[in-house]
């Protein structure tokens, strides 16, 4: 859905196709830093310019997704998308809200379904230890990411986390 102002004041609705969408993504580490939480932490902003850089990103080196981590190397969400992980021990975890990532409308609505996700903090050296990295967006679902930075994620192939994940965005 795309807003458009006109003079006076008059907001105009149209949509906009969503295009060709891969069932999974490849990603790459974000050359900028997360900008941190904002004045109403876990709302969506709009003209965060790490987020449009990172967004920038991420099509010029023909992927789909980038993820951003903050100061201390925490990951904290991907340019579109809230970022759930399967850890080495089986768990699932998501990116602590409180580090500045859009409180997700999949992310809730997977966690209502009864995924069981907590939040905790991953370190960008913890990346490689991964079983699954799964972006979740309202309007593209569950997309598993099997690359990231042009080398696999886990097995290199969609697990268990990514169809929990697409079960309950379903």
């Amino acid at each position: 859905m795309r807003l458009e102002a006109q003079a006076g004041g008059e907001l105009i609705e149209s949509t906009r196709p969503l295009g060709p969408e891969p069932a999974s993504w490849r990603a790459i580490t974000a050359p900028q830093q997360h900008p941190g939480p904002g004045p109403a932490p876990g709302a969506k902003r709009s003209g965060v310019p790490e987020l449009a850089a990172a967004r920038a990103a991420s099509q010029a080196a023909g992927v789909d997704e980038a993820l951003l981590f903050d100061g201390a190397g925490r990951l904290v969400e991907g340019a579109r998308s809230n970022l759930v992980l399967a850890l080495d021990d089986g768990s699932f975890v998501t990116p602590p809200t409180a580090r500045g990532a859009v409180r997700g409308v999949a992310l809730e609505a997977a966690l209502e379904a009864g995924v069981p996700l907590a939040e905790r903090d991953v370190l960008r050296a913890a990346l490689r230890q991964l079983r699954e990295i799964v972006a979740t967006n309202a309007v593209r679902g569950a997309r598993p990411i099997l690359t990231l930075d042009g080398a696999p994620v886990g097995s290199g192939r969609p697990g268990p986390l990514a169809a929990a994940l697409a079960a309950a965005l379903e």
